[in-house]
């Protein structure tokens, strides 16, 4: 998998820890670039997991504004959620969301 920088890149990153300690501060940063590079199986459900939540986001958005596109979340979370409970839960959020 590939490095996916989003909104906190590594300097950012390096900025929000700068004044903890150091062993801390080398701890968050490699959590963080494991992350992004979904280098384990936890990293890689913890994406699953922050695109749903940007799908359920999305939704929100929707409610105050029905002109919001809600289909680039819903495309993006079926292209990267593999694990089969997130897939389920993705299938029940499809249900309710038809419901309306």
């Amino acid at each position: 998998m590939t490095l996916k920088v989003g909104l906190i890149g590594p300097t950012n990153i390096q900025k929000l820890v700068a004044q903890l300690p150091e062993k801390l501060k080398k701890e968050i940063f490699n959590l963080w670039l494991e992350y992004h590079r979904g280098e384990t199986m936890m990293a890689k459900f913890v994406y699953q997991i922050d695109m749903l939540e940007n799908l359920l986001e999305a939704f929100e958005h929707y409610k105050r504004d029905k002109n919001f596109p809600t289909r680039p979340w819903w495309q993006h979370a079926e292209e990267v959620i593999d694990d089969p409970v997130l897939l389920e839960f993705l299938q029940e959020i499809e249900k309710e969301e038809l419901k309306k």
